[in-house]
């Protein structure tokens, strides 16, 4: 921990547009640096799209400036951008070198395994002709690129192999400050049907021994020297059983969601977890009373679109019926070929089954807007 007078902070990623408001809602001057600069991050953000994805983002720290830099999806897997941006300024993420550890498949599998966590079979072959195999890129992020394997693929070498668990995919997020681990909340994702792409997440509780296996779960991260922000992607078995998939060390796409039970922006904890002035966190007596479910969804693009005014008016027609919150808001003039993130619906209820039932309702209603 290091003594900084962080107010003027760069987060940098695929989308930061979650991590901005955060930042912004706590007080801190924010510069965005992502592939989109969507309309609503500009609303609490200096923005900036980044042309060429991640290598640009280095020079736009020279150009900002910023007291601290913070990192959103995806760039965790980039170590050597990683170590550069920490010889530019002050990185508010843990040691370059953990970083790498906990992304690596065989090493993040001997820690979690001397620790008593199940983590899948890896390996560079899938021999076994009864467990079922995923082709997985090193460079994973939100499910992108991960499928079965054919037996008669050739594997690269920016790809490995990892057994296929069954269990539903889930989410758990911890605040590591001051050498102690606080589990903020747990999340099931949506995927999608033809692939494991991340489409969404909504807040979801365990039961109490998987509550216990994940903060035994945390105090191990924060026995590695992990700080901050992180979360944990974990497949929940029928018999209650949990099996770790990755570690994701930054402000996780579902954070937003937890931030109404705990009153509070969620992205100033991670800041002055690197500096000598961390702060406990705990739930407000407010935020026990909130017993919505809250959740989130992506609409990806079911055909080649060009953001005109009309078609955001309808979105938002289409969110006021509902009462559901438009995110990630495209800019009028974009393109969004198929298949790519067109906005995020964020709606709640009082049962996780009726937030489901609303986020497909509404993801629907917004594709069938964009046809019209």
């Amino acid at each position: 921990m290091t003594n900084l007078d962080i107010s003027r902070v760069l987060l940098a990623g695929a989308s930061v547009r979650a991590a901005a408001e955060s930042a912004h809602a706590a007080g801190y001057q924010v510069i965005a640096v992502d592939l989109f600069a969507d309309s609503d991050t500009q609303d609490v953000a200096t923005c900036e799209a980044i042309q060429n994805y991640p290598d640009d983002i280095a020079s736009l720290i020279g150009k900002y400036q910023p007291d601290g830099v913070c990192i959103t999806g995806a760039l965790e897997n980039y170590p050597d951008l990683i170590q550069r941006i920490r010889c530019q300024t002050n990185l508010l993420a843990p040691p370059t070198p953990l970083l790498a550890k906990i992304r690596e498949p065989k090493l993040l599998s001997s820690l979690l395994s001397q620790a008593g966590f199940h983590y899948p079979e890896i390996g560079q072959s899938s021999n076994s002709q009864v467990k079922r195999w995923l082709l997985k890129p090193y460079q994973s992020a939100a499910g992108h690129r991960i499928q079965f394997h054919q037996p008669t693929e050739q594997v690269p070498d920016t790809h490995y192999f990892q057994e296929y668990i069954e269990g539903k995919s889930m989410g758990a997020n911890f605040l590591i400050q001051s050498n102690q681990a606080t589990l903020l909340g747990t999340v099931e994702h949506i995927t999608s049907h033809d692939n494991f792409e991340f489409h969404g997440a909504i807040v979801s509780s365990v039961p109490p021994t998987v509550e216990h296996d994940l903060v035994r779960l945390g105090s191990l991260l924060n026995h590695l020297g992990l700080r901050g922000l992180l979360g944990v992607d974990f497949l929940l078995t029928n018999d209650n059983q949990i099996t770790i998939l990755e570690i994701n060390p930054r402000y996780t796409a579902s954070m937003e969601l937890l931030e109404p039970r705990w009153q509070a922006p969620l992205l100033e904890y991670h800041i002055k977890a690197f500096t000598e002035h961390p702060f406990p966190i705990q739930a407000t007596a407010d935020a026990c009373l909130d017993q919505l479910v809250h959740g989130k969804r992506i609409v990806y693009a079911n055909q080649s679109l060009h953001i005109d005014l009309h078609q955001l008016h309808a979105f938002q027609q289409v969110a006021a019926q509902s009462s559901a919150i438009l995110s990630d808001i495209p800019q009028v003039g974009n393109t969004i070929e198929t298949g790519h993130p067109v906005l995020t619906i964020r709606t709640s209820s009082k049962s996780l089954q009726q937030t489901q039932n609303d986020l497909a309702r509404i993801t629907h209603q917004i594709q069938a807007a964009a046809r019209d």
